[in-house]
């Protein structure tokens, strides 16, 4: 069907979200009055949405009765858009096999950095350079950064370590560089600040590093994230009908987590699919925009929800004793209805003088209220990890915590960390297969064999230079991979199988490669060469665990467990950001809220701080602490909300 022509008007009935309620709801629960006025509301609407308000549910509610309307009279599709590969493979695992129309063209299930890149930013660097870009990764951005850092003059690399602030060192801080439309260098990433003009007598230093910069991205093709918003933009300025284009593909577009959208994306989706209220596609955006601790927009420049817009004020998730606490804390206030009637916990605050007495007594409380960790965790968290000497942090209540771990990289020094390191997601075999892949890749990039371009092999080309070759041993490379990715998800080890194959694979594909002896080292290393990431992983598996009588808390920071329902929580203050030592404490920007008093101050880190608070305190389903110093606690402090609780 032609995109012009005029869609059906769709409207969603009773039945169909009693057919929704049958999948997602356990059996005898159905969606509550505000949810379905949610599910119902196909115009552009915002939803503001409490904690384990249920809201992605609602969401996944209207993705399955829409799937039944596809494909639209006039052609166009269903955007959905959220920020981690997660949270994709959340949608797909639930509503999935209810869906297989959902997941095809014209529609696009995927996060907002896979929808620019293959939308926005791809399209635009090939219609530009006659190419495609080599990889769009920070990671490997960073490390031909540093490279290209090491062929700037010396007069370059000078101004650099008198301009890095706060960085480790001058390369790190060129790494941060962007370009923005004007050609001006930026700082700390594409929404930062302009520190180097471009101007008809720019200086020496402006010279090197745009010219560096322009060699990773034209010339050689690596994109850090930021290129790509980058490229988006000139995309939309040059050719301004994309827009058009893209409202007509996507008749329904549907964000999830509105608030951790970081101002670049914000402003790009923004753009597309607002258009000051232009645009022709149903714009629907989701989130608790008192949960925006993810995103660089400043306090005041937050996702704002419009005037036409709904909320979601029940939670599943609390309490009516933790809700009555939690919504003092809200930046933009708002009731929120406990609706967990299972148990009645009042939140305790914790007072004490020395912190280490404050996990032992946290397992206590748990122990005495016969909680267990069956169906969610036990979390002590707090906003500040690294140490201090002289303020709380997280590790003056733990010592062992360790905030950072170990993370899959692209590129490992032998074929055994390639089976051993990806991202870990469930009931998914990508992320190993795609290692496996980027494993003979290496081997390749070290014979030195290039394809049709002269350029390294990505993922793609090299599966499509085999399809070309021999199709049957495309087939075969295709079915063991799948052999191999399954048996890894089994706990299976699957190295000898893939080390043997190898080598005559690559050798009946490329009849010229000589393996050398960097080959054969990468693949036969017996020991892992990663042993440091190795030795991280286990300390971290080891330290940021608390455990006494038989209770075990996992310890993080606030930004770490965002998103996550626990059985009991645990709240230690840290300082941040205070003066002479003194107002710092969360106890000291929010005792008006502890107090249960609505927020009106209008200082950035007091706005800081009650963020933080409002994800932390709104984790649990149970049990609420929060550890304070007895010198921070009103000897007189009797607010009925909170148990007080001296060690």
């Amino acid at each position: 069907m032609p995109l012009n022509m005029q869609p059906m008007k769709i409207e969603i009935s009773t039945n169909d979200i009693k057919y929704a309620e049958k999948i997602l709801l356990p059996e005898g629960e159905s969606f509550d009055t505000e949810r379905r006025d949610f599910i119902k509301k196909l115009d552009t609407i915002d939803l503001q949405a409490v904690p384990g308000s249920g809201k992605t549910t609602a969401l996944l509610a209207k993705l399955l009765i829409l799937e039944r309307y596809i494909p639209f009279s006039n052609g166009s599709g269903i955007l959905v858009i959220s920020h981690t590969n997660i949270a994709i493979d959340e949608i797909k695992n639930k509503i999935g096999k209810y869906c297989p129309r959902l997941f095809s063209y014209p529609n696009f299930i995927g996060t907002i950095q896979s929808f620019v890149d293959q939308f926005l930013a791809i399209p635009f660097y090939t219609n530009e350079f006659k190419k495609k870009p080599y990889r769009i990764d920070n990671e490997i951005y960073n490390e031909k950064s540093l490279f290209l850092y090491n062929s700037l003059s010396w007069s370059t690399k000078n101004y650099l370590d008198n301009k890095k602030g706060q960085h480790l060192d001058a390369y790190e801080f060129f790494s941060t560089i962007r370009i923005n439309n004007n050609k001006d260098l930026l700082r700390e990433g594409i929404n930062g600040k302009v520190f180097l003009k471009n101007k008809k007598d720019s200086s020496e230093s402006y010279i090197d590093i745009k010219s560096k910069k322009e060699t990773l991205m034209r010339d050689w093709g690596y994109l850090c994230f930021d290129d790509a918003y980058f490229l988006a933009d000139c995309y939309l300025q040059k050719f301004p009908h994309i827009k058009k284009l893209l409202q007509k593909r996507f008749r329904f577009v549907f964000v999830d987590e509105m608030q951790d959208m970081d101002k670049h994306q914000y402003d790009l989706l923004e753009n597309v699919f607002y258009a000051d209220g232009n645009s022709i596609s149903k714009y629907q955006r989701i989130g608790d925009l008192n949960q925006a601790i993810h995103n660089n927009i400043s306090s005041d420049d937050c996702w704002t929800v419009r005037q036409n817009s709904l909320t979601l004020t029940g939670s599943h998730r609390l309490t009516p004793e933790i809700a009555k606490v939690v919504k003092c804390f809200g930046l933009n206030y708002q009731e929120i209805d406990g609706l967990r009637k299972s148990c009645a916990i009042k939140p305790h605050i914790i007072v004490f003088e020395d912190p280490k007495e404050v996990l032992p007594k946290f397992t206590k409380l748990i122990k005495e209220n016969n909680l267990t960790d069956k169906k969610h965790p036990f979390c002590a968290i707090g906003w500040i990890g690294k140490e201090k000497t002289d303020s709380l942090t997280i590790k003056c209540y733990h010592s062992d915590f360790e905030k950072n771990h170990h993370k899959p990289k692209i590129d490992y020094k032998c074929l055994k960390d390639y089976l051993k390191y990806f991202e870990k997601r469930e009931d998914s075999l990508a992320p190993s297969r795609k290692n496996i892949l980027n494993a003979i890749l290496m081997i390749l990039r070290k014979e030195n064999e290039k394809d049709e371009t002269g350029r390294n092999y990505t993922i793609t080309k090299f599966l499509n230079c085999v399809k070309e070759n021999d199709l049957e041993k495309y087939n075969e490379l295709k079915f063991k991979l799948f052999e191999w990715s399954f048996a890894i998800k089994k706990g299976e080890d699957v190295y000898e199988d893939l080390k043997s194959y190898i080598k005559p694979f690559l050798k009946d594909l490329f009849p010229d490669i000589n393996f050398s002896q960097q080959t054969d080292d990468f693949i036969n290393l017996s020991e892992s060469s990663n042993i440091e990431s190795i030795e991280a992983e286990a300390r971290y598996k080891k330290n940021n665990f608390f455990e006494s009588d038989g209770i075990k808390i996992k310890i993080g920071t606030v930004h770490s467990v965002k998103g996550e329902t626990h059985t009991a929580t645990l709240y230690m203050e840290t300082y941040y950001h205070g003066r002479n030592g003194k107002n710092g404490y969360e106890s000291e920007r929010l005792s008006q809220q502890i107090n249960g008093n609505k927020f009106s101050e209008t200082k950035v880190y007091h706005k800081q701080s009650l963020k933080m608070a409002y994800v932390g305190f709104s984790r649990p389903t149970h049990l609420l602490c929060f550890a304070v110093h007895k010198d921070r606690i009103d000897d007189n402090f009797n607010n009925k909300n909170w148990e007080i609780i001296e060690i």
